[in-house]
């Protein structure tokens, strides 16, 4: 067999084991995720009515952030204008990694532990407009 031969061979070899290894550490990033929230949310549905929007008054669209002619990105005195944030990933960007909102610049409590939960429960079922 030629160098080339074996050289190409183990070349696609350690390319599948590279890809193989990557796959399997995104599932098991993606498993060990799912089964914190599972343990976080339990059997709790949360409401974007009577859960959600009250937090979202009290902590995101309130003067000078995310109300019409506010400095945040993004309008959520509907649930259109936070479903859009929610969409490309720039909420959970902002709430959940980075913790740079709620601006408690602004007089706005930092939210706590159980709102940031009760956030991500909802975003993990789907954001729905119940």
């Amino acid at each position: 067999m030629s160098k080339k031969k074996i050289l190409k061979g183990a070349g696609f070899c350690g390319l599948l084991l590279f890809v193989l290894n990557l796959s399997w550490m995104t599932n098991s990033c993606t498993r060990e995720m799912t089964l914190k929230l599972d343990a976080v949310c339990g059997d709790s549905i949360f409401s974007y009515g009577a859960d959600i929007l009250p937090l979202v008054n009290a902590s995101c669209a309130v003067p000078t952030c995310h109300v019409p002619g506010g400095d945040g990105e993004g309008d959520y005195t509907s649930y259109t204008g936070l479903k859009g944030n929610i969409d490309n990933g720039t909420f959970e960007t902002q709430v959940f990694d980075l913790k740079e909102m709620p601006d408690t610049s602004t007089g706005v409590l930092p939210l706590t532990e159980d709102e940031i939960n009760m956030f991500k429960c909802w975003i993990a079922i789907g954001y729905p407009e119940n």
